[in-house]
């Protein structure tokens, strides 16, 4: 019985670190814009912590400007909120 209870335990064990890894990796990966209507995930361009989560909401044209990369996926969305604001 103690031998079953060890044997699960250790399928347990395996089970929480597959997870875990999988959610880090995907961390590292994918990042999440929120724009005023919606939010999607992207592809980042190299793997890091850095821009996992970008708010758009409060953006101004000079935000649009410093990050070319989030803008064109925006574009390709349809944002067209990134046009009508460089017009301004």
């Amino acid at each position: 019985m103690a031998k079953k209870k060890k044997s699960i335990f250790r399928y347990l064990l395996l089970a929480d670190f597959i997870v875990i890894s999988v959610v880090i990796i995907s961390i590292l990966v994918l990042g999440v814009v929120v724009t005023e209507h919606d939010w999607f995930f992207y592809k980042k361009q190299n793997l890091s912590f850095e821009d996992t989560y970008i708010d758009t909401r409060s953006w101004s044209v000079m935000d649009y400007a410093d990050n070319p990369y989030i803008t064109e996926l925006l574009l390709k969305r349809g944002y067209n909120k990134v046009i009508d604001e460089m017009k301004l």
